[in-house]
Parts: C-alpha cells; sequence; structure tokens
C-alpha cells in the first residue's frame, strides 16, 4: 500500500524529503544532520493496518523544532491513509529510551487531535531496562476495541515473560 504522497509532505516540510523503493523516507536537516524515518507493516498487535513507525539518525541529534514539523507532516498523511495505527518502540541501545518517551509524548500532545486518536502506552521491562512502547490509534475504524485488546494482551504476555 502506498501510505505517504511525498508531494503533499514535501508541501508542508521545511527540508526536503526524499524517498526509495522500500517506501522510506530521508532527509538532512540545515545542520546536516541525516534522517531516516520508516512506516513497517508490524503484525504482532493485529492482522493488518498497524504499521511501527522508526526514525533514524546516524549521530546524536541536536534540538531542531524542524525535525518535529516533519514528523507531523509524515503523520498527518500517514493517518490520511487506509492505516489503522501508528506503534512506536523507543530505541534503547544507548539507555535513552525514557527521553526519547517523553519526547514522542511532547511531540504526541502538542500536535495530536484527542477526538481523532487514542494513545496507548506501555513500559515493558526487558533484560534489566524498561521499554517504551506506545500504539496511536484512530478512533473511526470499527477495529479499535480488537487493536486496542490485542495491544494489551501482547504487551501483558510480553511483561509476564520478563519479569
Amino acid at each position: 500500500m502506498d501510505l505517504i504522497s511525498l508531494s503533499a509532505v514535501n508541501a508542508k516540510s521545511p527540508y526536503k524529503i526524499d524517498s526509495d523503493q522500500s517506501g522510506s523516507f530521508f532527509f538532512v536537516t540545515s545542520k546536516q544532520r541525516s534522517y531516516h524515518v520508516a512506516f513497517i507493516e508490524d503484525h504482532l498487535f493485529y492482522e493488518y493496518g498497524i504499521y511501527q513507525y522508526c526514525l533514524d539518525t546516524e549521530v546524536h541529534a541536536e534540538a531542531d523544532g524542524h525535525v518535529y514539523e516533519v514528523v507531523v507532516a509524515l503523520m498527518e498523511e500517514f493517518f490520511k491513509s487506509r492505516a489503522k495505527g501508528l506503534l512506536y518502540i523507543c530505541d534503547s541501545m544507548d539507555g535513552r529510551q525514557a527521553a526519547r518517551n517523553r519526547l514522542f509524548n511532547r511531540w504526541f500532545n502538542a500536535y495530536a487531535d484527542k477526538d481523532k486518536y487514542l494513545l496507548l502506552q506501555r513500559e515493558v521491562p526487558y533484560e534489566g531496562e524498561l521499554q517504551y512502547i506506545s500504539l496511536i490509534v484512530r478512533k473511526d475504524p470499527p477495529e479499535v476495541q480488537p487493536i486496542t485488546a490485542s495491544f494489551d494482551r501482547v504487551l501483558s504476555d510480553l511483561e509476564y515473560a520478563y519479569k
């Protein structure tokens, strides 16, 4: 499924965004920081329509409010598609997952229309560290209840397995 219109995103984005054959997106900030954004279909929490959101940069990024604007432009287009939800798992490779979770929450709270979107969040212990997992679900699909139930069930199973 072609999720995102690149021209629509570029019309709103402060940085030029490019994409590749896999549907991943790339942009470079004014401070020459490269970012990669991907939306990968994830069948763990529901049969279809849930995508995992990935945002990567090669170096520790300096604060840049324009990155938020790019993320919002991409997410707006993402939620115009037939996708039902967006899963976000904070990267824990450098121990900064709590900071990433706070940033994600700040961005969601600044942008999201609470009448349209539901944010589900869990902290799951894994190998001695907390993993922060969030799911943004559109409230309009009829599958909202099964999606939220699946999210709760899978994460409860993970919490149980790693305690």
